[in-house]
């Protein structure tokens, strides 16, 4: 017997590799506005996948009926550390968006957005911008410090942080640009 989608599945996708606080919304927006059915961050929630993505869980994501019924993705998880490498084996004819904005500005604009405090869920936060050591240290200090599975709790700070904030962005962005020169420079 046929199955009917209600949406059509198309081959080409295009993936925001950009980091939060550099323009991801608006890109979903523009993409919208143009005809493309943009998966978005509330999705992204919605459906766990940054939480999926911190449990190495790709196949989940990968195989969603929501990847497949969206066009394009911005904002998490596509820009977590090296998730883009996967993406882009995953699906080697997408097109891929990458925007670098000054890292002072970006890691200024972090801690504003979220009063100074983790961005999202904590967990998955500190998996993806590699503080997990200090996430379990505080658990073990603090046994009634506890983040979430996968709600959002904001529960560490990011302030007085530039200096590990603004070298892994650089890095992200040095290493999307590295990988896209090698693998598919157009």
């Amino acid at each position: 017997s046929l199955i009917y989608l209600p949406f059509k599945i198309n081959k080409t996708k295009i993936f925001c590799l950009s980091m939060q606080r550099t323009g991801t919304t608006s890109t979903g927006d523009f993409l919208a506005q143009n005809g493309f059915r943009v998966f978005r961050c509330k999705d992204s929630y919605r459906n766990k996948f940054s939480y999926k993505w911190s449990q190495n869980k790709y196949n989940s994501i990968f195989n969603s009926i929501e990847l497949m019924s969206n066009d394009a993705f911005e904002d998490d998880p596509w820009w977590m550390p090296s998730f883009f490498k996967r993406i882009y084996n995953k699906f080697p004819n997408a097109k891929f968006i990458l925007f670098i904005r000054d890292s002072d500005k970006w890691y200024n604009s972090m801690v504003n957005h979220s009063k100074g405090m983790t961005l999202g869920n904590t967990y998955v936060h500190c998996r993806a911008y590699r503080r997990l050591d200090e996430l379990y240290q505080k658990i073990d200090d603090d046994p009634n410090f506890l983040p979430s599975e996968y709600e959002r709790d904001n529960k560490l700070t990011v302030e007085n942080m530039r200096d590990h904030y603004v070298k892994l962005y650089d890095k992200h962005n040095k290493e999307v640009v590295d990988f896209f020169k090698k693998k598919s420079p157009e």
